[in-house]
């Protein structure tokens, strides 16, 4: 069995990871059907354990889009989308956490989006 391991003994230090969240803007508002894209680089002083990307219905918790990777290097892209199907008038939360280990050393970066139909 594999398990995961990291190439040194880097001390974690969570605030040196640098996210850049490039799409979408904060506060950006989406209308059914429309696509959402989703663009970042990351970078940190060593290997990263790996991130997980949502867009989440603020009031309700409910997730509308969900993506976790496993990276393994010091710094990487995310080109992701997901095509708006929500109904209603809704608050929304995108969420971007890269992860360090599995100790709970990360560092999360959040944008607030609207859908409306």
């Amino acid at each position: 069995m594999v398990s995961c391991q990291k190439k040194d003994d880097t001390p974690a230090q969570p605030s040196s990871i640098v996210i850049n969240l490039s799409a979408p803007s904060d506060g950006h508002i989406f209308r059914k059907g429309d696509t959402v894209f989703m663009k970042a680089s990351v970078s940190y002083i060593s290997q990263l354990h790996g991130y997980e990307l949502s867009i989440k219905n603020k009031a309700t918790g409910e997730s509308l889009f969900y993506d976790y990777q496993h990276t393994y290097t010091d710094k990487f892209d995310i080109n992701k989308y997901w095509v708006d199907t929500v109904n209603s008038n809704i608050d929304m939360k995108l969420e971007l956490t890269v992860q360090i280990d599995h100790d709970g050393n990360q560092s999360t970066k959040e944008l607030s989006l609207k859908s409306q139909p």
